[in-house]
This record gives C-alpha cells, structure tokens and sequence, in this order.
C-alpha cells in the first residue's frame, strides 16, 4: 500500500470519526430529555397521569428533584423565592437561561436581595435571567416560594409549592415541604399570582445598584394608579 493510499485512509477514518462525535453530540442531549422525563414521571407521577406528589427534607431529595425539572423545562420558568443562594439551583436556572433558552424569571424578596448575606449568588444570576424586586408596601416581606414550570414532565406546565427556601439549608438542615402538581385549575391560580406581583417589582439591576433607595416609593404611583 502507497503511503498516499494510507494518507487517504487515514482522513477517510477521521471524518469518520468527526461526524460518528458530531452524532452523538446532537442525539446526545435529546437521549438524556427522554431518559429524564422517564425519571420524573416514575417519581412523581400517578398511574392515571395525575402529578400531586408531596416532598419532604431531610427524608427525600428535593433540591435533587427541583434541579432535574429545571434541567428538563422546555419553555419558560417563573419563580418567586424569598432565598435563593444555593449554587446548584443558581447555576441549573442559569443553564436553562444561557444554554438552552429558556424564558427564566424570578421574583425576588428586597430585603434578602439587598442583605450582602443573601445576594451574591443573586447579583451574578441576575445577569443571565429576568430577575425582579418586590416589596411590600407595609411591614412584611415577600415570603413565597413557587414556581411554574411552561413545559415539563410529558411537556407540560407544573406548579412546585411549599416552604422549601432554595438554599442548601433547606435540604440538608431544615425541616421542609414542597407540593408539585400538574392539576390545571391550580397552575392558573398561580400563574394568576405571579402576574399580580410582577407588576409591583423592580428590575433587579435597579434596586441592586441603588439598594439604599425606597422601593415603597417608587411604587407607589403605579399601585396607586
């Protein structure tokens, strides 16, 4: 054989192998969303299609659970945290928002926004997703923790509730709940909420860089009109 013929056999071998990488690379990622899906459903949901599954920490794997169906979002996801600074979670909806362009935002409490204990994993986060600041306008705080997810399990939307702060406490310390359910009725009471709220926030890049301003005040007139 002529080192020419080998020559030739060797580049035929490599584009071989380029485009044997450049297959799996692409089927890669759509064997996983069916794998995971599988998963999700063998976890939560019943034999007639209903998901209404409760969690608890320390005795399940919520944090585990919360990151497998951000993974698996198809579409959008909206959240309400009053903390979140866990680095797993962070970076999953940071994932979902860069990489695989999904319509990610969160609404945040001020007072853990601003508090310099909270927000560092927020400020970074907030450069990759639709992240917002909300205030009471009377004593209180912003203590929900939901999510809705647009297209999961089976492509369809879900509602995550409970006391579950996305903190790595929550998990491994506290002593929590969530509620997941794909129940229609009770997705558009939440979706219902999300949307009141986000009227009365901020943009998160706003009251981050002035978080010595009055939120209350700002507000007000769009509350009041």
């Amino acid at each position: 054989m002529s080192i020419m013929t080998t020559i030739h056999y060797r580049k035929m071998l490599w584009y071989l192998v380029g485009w044997l990488l450049l297959g799996c690379a692409v089927a890669l990622p759509f064997f996983l969303s069916i794998d995971r899906n599988a998963q999700l459903k063998k976890t939560l949901m019943r034999p007639d299609g209903v998901i209404l599954k409760a969690l608890f920490t320390p005795y399940d794997a919520i944090k585990e659970t919360l990151i497998m169906l951000i993974e698996h979002e198809q579409e959008s996801i909206q959240m309400m945290a009053y903390l979140l600074s866990d680095k797993h979670i962070a970076r999953a909806l940071q994932d979902a928002a860069i990489n695989h362009k999904i319509n990610v935002t969160i609404i945040v409490d001020y007072q853990t926004a601003t508090n310099e204990k909270f927000n560092h994993g927020l400020r970074a986060l907030s450069h990759h997703v639709n992240m917002r600041i909300f205030q009471p306008l009377q004593d209180g705080i912003m203590h929900n923790k939901f999510i809705i997810f647009g297209s999961n399990i089976d492509q369809k939307p879900l509602v995550w509730t409970g006391s579950f702060n996305y903190t790595s406490r929550a998990q491994y310390k506290n002593m929590e709940n969530v509620v997941i359910s794909n129940d229609a009725q009770v997705i558009a009471q939440y979706r219902d909420a999300f949307t009141k709220l986000l009227a009365f926030t901020l943009p998160s890049e706003q009251v981050l860089t002035y978080r010595a301003m009055k939120v209350s005040t700002v507000l007000q007139p769009a509350i009041a009109g």
